[in-house]
């Protein structure tokens, strides 16, 4: 999937800069800043980009959002969900709206960030068939673009993964693999066998294998678990 990210008329250049360190983070280069009201490649932008710069050096300027997002599905964000009728029935919680752009396969998006002081205009939430709303405290409801726009960029990385766990060498090393689980169930299966009220100890060690594998546990906490086996298992020898 292809992702660029568009910038409605930025007034504050640092804020165009966290919104270059976040694409960063997950690998983006596209921005797209439309009608900037600050200068888009200001000291400020590249200062606060941080290892970003290049997003911001690259940077394409357009003058109308038309422009920006033509030929990539766009995908508007608002706080107020609820600022024009018309709009309000495109306006989907973010879980819902991933969902969506996943299940259709969708090639080429954009994600639009409304201004840093309004937002997106009625008018505006009305040119897109999808627009993103990210649930908060109803006290305060609006987030940061930059912020909005980091947890949006992490739900799609969930979804482009297809995972539930982080992945990475040292997630590798942190996290169980297939090899740690099969010994542990070695263990448990010796330890069930020596637990002679344990009725359909094939079916219980299936299940509750099948329960730890959900839970995604580390290498640490699969050491607790064995460890935990192996002082009941010597405990049930000698009760024999």
């Amino acid at each position: 999937m292809t992702v660029r990210v568009v910038s409605v008329e930025p007034l504050h250049e640092n804020n165009l800069g966290y919104i270059a360190r976040v694409m960063a983070n997950f690998g983006l280069s596209d921005l797209a800043v439309v009608n900037p009201r600050c200068d888009p490649r200001g000291m400020d932008a590249i200062k606060y980009s941080k290892h970003g710069h290049r997003v911001i050096e690259r940077l394409r300027v357009f003058e109308s959002i038309e422009g920006a997002v033509r030929g990539y599905l766009p995908i508007g964000t608002t706080a107020l969900w609820h600022k024009t009728e018309r709009a309000k029935f495109n306006v989907f919680e973010l879980s819902d709206a991933i969902d969506m752009v996943s299940r259709n396969s969708h090639k080429r998006i954009a994600i639009v960030l409304g201004r840093d002081d309004s937002g997106l205009t009625k008018e505006e939430l009305e040119l897109f068939s999808i627009n993103i709303f990210i649930s908060t405290r109803s006290a305060y409801p609006t987030l940061n673009i930059s912020h909005a726009l980091a947890i949006i960029l992490y739900e799609l990385e969930r979804s482009r993964r297809g995972v539930s766990k982080p992945t990475g060498e040292g997630f590798r090393q942190l996290y169980a693999s297939g090899r740690d689980i099969s010994l542990l169930r070695k263990q448990m299966a010796l330890f069930v066998s020596s637990v002679g009220s344990v009725r359909e100890r094939e079916g219980v060690v299936d299940t509750t294998i099948r329960l730890i594998k959900r839970s995604n546990p580390t290498k640490a906490e699969l050491r607790t678990i064995s460890a935990m086996l192996s002082i009941k298992g010597r405990r049930s020898k000698r009760s024999e």
